[in-house]
């Protein structure tokens, strides 16, 4: 592919320049993904498809340029320089996780790889910086590798790009299509009594709502994280680690949740947060308000081609859980809410605030000081991740196949942050339910992440006797 007449740099957006300023050495912006594959793969054909794939995906193949105001991503259309180490273990012990985590966006690649064998099969460990991706376009450009692929060594593969238009990362900072249908102004032009005041009032009651309540963090139980592995049937890789229900279980979790009217999502979140609840009361440190940032997908029909970046928002949910004495008006409220950052209204004011902010020096390192507690902890939930890729690919008996090795296992997290040691994500392959959860290794253990992992399977597992 050509690279003439391709743009050469992109600006970096409001929300961009956010997680910048978030950026830290020892507590980097980055997150890691993990495709766990049953067979073997051909590494030098691999490259060959990843650097062929990164032609689509300008921002990835981007390096940070300028200062202030004039801060851009530098496209390299030349050599990729990609991290790939090989089929070396990537978190053997002796080696500090955070130098894997670590990305400096002005001399390197904002994704790097590595294989790691284990067993009979081989994991894809990947790092991606998320001040130019987020998880969906993670996703989607690994598609693409794994598409590509597929193609470079099967005859008659099935798999297939699609065409990407470049021209719509210029809109990856728009908010979503929401504020537009009922925004305050709109509301201000069907009854000219005053709405938008009592709009402008209702914003900033929130706002100081927002920064003045003291939000509970989550309580480890002191212990510096040592080398020692998890317990039960827990996947770690580095300071990522999983458990995955079994078929049983996750259509288990699958009926409870339909039982009551809601979504796997909506069950899951609250088990999650009431598991965090019952831990720091395990620990003698309850605490009261629990807060939990939701990434929001703002990607429309219209952004179907866009390449991999950043397109979402951040929505918060807020519970005194000191006082919920129900555990199903939690879930419906819970699931009230959840419909309405789905509806994309909640994620406006948010991503306002930054554009705001980002015109003022300095103000976006204050927004991101390391005294400021912003939530209790980060949930995501990608659903299949194999259905979000760009690609067609070609699937064995419902499973996706890549040559001669199909997809059978998947594990991510957001980012952890200093204020938040520890981030939660809920996916599904294959049939099965995963529940994956990124600790700071600064301040959990491994049996810290064992113990919220199990607390938060046996809740969702005991839903259907509840």
């Amino acid at each position: 592919m050509s690279d003439e007449g391709r743009p050469s740099s992109w600006p970096v957006v409001p929300f961009e320049r956010y997680l910048l300023a978030d950026d830290r050495h020892d507590e980097p912006m980055t997150f890691p993904m993990v495709f766990c594959l049953a067979g073997k793969i051909d590494h030098a054909v691999w490259r060959r498809a990843v650097v062929e794939s990164l032609q689509r995906h300008p921002l990835l193949r981007s390096r940070l340029a300028g200062r202030g105001r004039s801060l851009r991503w530098q496209v390299d259309w030349g050599d990729a320089g990609l991290g790939d180490a090989g089929s070396t273990d990537a978190f053997s012990r002796g080696e500090d996780p955070r130098d894997d985590a670590r990305i400096d966006l002005r001399g390197e690649s904002p994704f790097r790889y590595r294989w790691v064998e284990r067993g009979d099969g081989i994991d894809l460990c990947c790092r991606f910086h998320h001040a130019v991706v987020d998880g969906i376009g993670a996703i989607q450009f690994l598609g693409d590798c794994f598409a590509r692929y597929d193609q470079l060594v099967r005859d008659g593969s099935r798999a297939k790009w699609i065409r990407l238009d470049e021209s719509l990362l210029a809109s990856r900072a728009e908010r979503g299509v929401a504020s537009r249908r009922s925004s305050a102004g709109e509301s201000a032009a069907g009854n000219p009594g005053g709405k938008v005041s009592d709009a402008v009032f209702a914003i900033g009651s929130e706002v100081r709502r927002f920064f003045l309540r003291q939000v509970t963090p989550i309580v480890s139980d002191g212990e510096r994280a040592g080398g020692g592995e998890p317990g039960g049937a827990i996947w770690r890789w580095g300071d990522l680690y999983q458990v995955e229900l079994d078929a049983e279980g996750s259509d288990r979790v699958r009926r409870a949740a339909s039982s009551r009217g809601v979504t796997l999502n909506d069950l899951a979140l609250r088990e999650l947060m009431l598991a965090l609840r019952d831990a720091n009361a395990g620990r003698g440190a309850v605490g009261r308000w629990y807060r939990i940032t939701i990434p929001v997908n703002l990607r429309q029909r219209r952004h179907h081609r866009m390449p991999a970046c950043n397109r979402i928002g951040y929505a918060f949910i807020d519970r005194d859980l000191s006082v919920e004495a129900d555990p199903e008006a939690l879930l419906l409220g819970l699931s009230q809410e959840n419909g309405v950052i789905r509806a994309e209204r909640l994620t406006e004011m948010f991503l306002g605030v930054l554009e705001v902010v980002a015109r003022v020096p300095g103000l976006m390192r204050h927004l991101t000081s390391r005294r400021a507690r912003v939530a209790t902890t980060v949930f995501s939930n990608l659903g299949d991740p194999t259905r979000r890729f760009h690609a067609r690919v070609s699937r064995r008996e419902g499973v996706v196949a890549i040559g001669d090795a199909t997809i059978r296992g998947f594990a991510a997290a957001p980012p952890v942050r200093p204020n938040m040691p520890a981030s939660f994500l809920l996916h599904q392959l294959n049939g099965r339910v995963g529940l994956n959860v990124l600790i700071s290794d600064q301040r959990m253990t491994a049996d810290d992440a064992a113990r919220m992992l199990g607390a938060w399977r046996d809740r969702l597992l005991g839903c259907d006797e509840r």
